[in-house]
């Protein structure tokens, strides 16, 4: 009958041990497939992969497959995994994501050039289509694009830069001669007869303020760019590898986000673009989904020292029922 109660007492206490862990942010398995969010006081590193406020989050590496839902497909995926981490204040959030890429791929106005790209899908608790969502069931979509990173830092990349040999003898309304160069040579009236940036098409956008896209889908094809753009990033390519932030709001106010707060759990999922791989579109290597934990603050701030001790208690006084029992059966023998 000892050996019974015993025996309770060590599994009650390595249920509680498990609920600490889980509470801790520790988990026993299957860790790849959860990521909580650090709280940190102050400015979050928005646009600074490499800030050393990173080193208070925990890593996370997710396994990537290939996409083979839907055209173009993708077998295999281009990296085997990335890792992530994420921060937040309060108030925002960010996620970094880092992924080993050989080159560094950020323009598209070649013929045959693609460009780097990761992105996050986020959803409510119902996990909806994988990939892009499903009709009726929308995900809110983040994406960090390299060739938009390059047109902020470098300067708007148009055609005439990859082919030199490009030529317009004339633009109505546009400002000086000829060769025209974006943004500078057309003011308001000018741009009409450049079809996508008159109708607003972030692409064809020359003044980009932020490299991350912020958009909505219900299902493969129906991707949509929103008309607010909350979301900012930044990426950095050095040693091989990319380390990419990406920030937003934890409420937006947006109804098209995916509203985050304190204390919620929600489901997202990564995916990753390899320009030199000839990826785009549905073309990537993709994620399963993730549960996103963001902490609220305790109701005690005494629990944050109370539990760990308890925890650790209750372990000792199992250890040492369980060695003493063991003890006694063999004196007992």
């Amino acid at each position: 009958m000892k050996a019974f109660k015993l025996r309770w007492l060590v599994l009650v206490a390595l249920a509680v041990l498990s609920i600490g862990f889980v509470q801790a942010g520790i988990s026993l398995g299957q860790e790849a497939l959860f990521l909580r969010s650090v709280e940190v006081e102050g400015e979050l590193p928005v646009t600074d992969p490499a800030s050393l406020s990173w080193e208070e989050a925990n890593e996370v590496t997710v396994p990537l497959s290939g996409q083979t839902l839907a055209l173009p497909n993708r077998p295999q995926p281009f990296a085997n995994s990335v890792q992530v981490r994420t921060l937040h204040n309060g108030t925002h959030i960010v996620f970094r994501v880092s992924w080993p890429d050989a080159t560094q791929d950020n323009r598209t106005t070649g013929l045959s050039e693609f460009r780097d790209a990761t992105a996050l899908l986020l959803a409510s608790s119902d996990l909806p289509g994988i990939c892009m969502g499903s009709r009726g069931q929308r995900v809110h979509i983040v994406q960090w694009k390299a060739d938009w990173q390059a047109d902020i830092e470098e300067g708007f990349h148009d055609l005439q830069d990859t082919f030199p040999n490009f030529w317009v003898d004339l633009y109505p309304f546009a400002v000086g001669d000829p060769p025209y160069r974006l943004p500078e040579a057309f003011p308001e009236g000018a741009r009409d007869l450049l079809v996508g940036w008159a109708v607003g098409n972030p692409f064809s956008e020359p003044l980009k303020i932020t490299a991350v896209e912020d958009a909505v889908a219900e299902g493969f094809g129906s991707i949509t760019t929103q008309e607010r753009q909350d979301a900012l990033g930044r990426g950095v390519w050095a040693n091989g590898r990319w380390s990419v932030t990406i920030a937003r709001q934890l409420n937006t106010g947006d109804p098209q986000d995916q509203s985050l707060g304190l204390g919620g759990r929600y489901n997202f999922a990564l995916a990753v673009w390899d320009g030199s791989s000839g990826d785009v579109g549905a073309r990537k290597s993709v994620s399963s989904w993730i549960t996103l934990d963001i902490p609220g603050p305790p109701p005690f701030a005494a629990l944050d020292i109370l539990v760990p001790v308890v925890l650790i208690i209750l372990a000792a006084m199992a250890a040492y029922l369980l060695i003493r029992s063991t003890w006694q059966r063999r004196k007992r023998d």
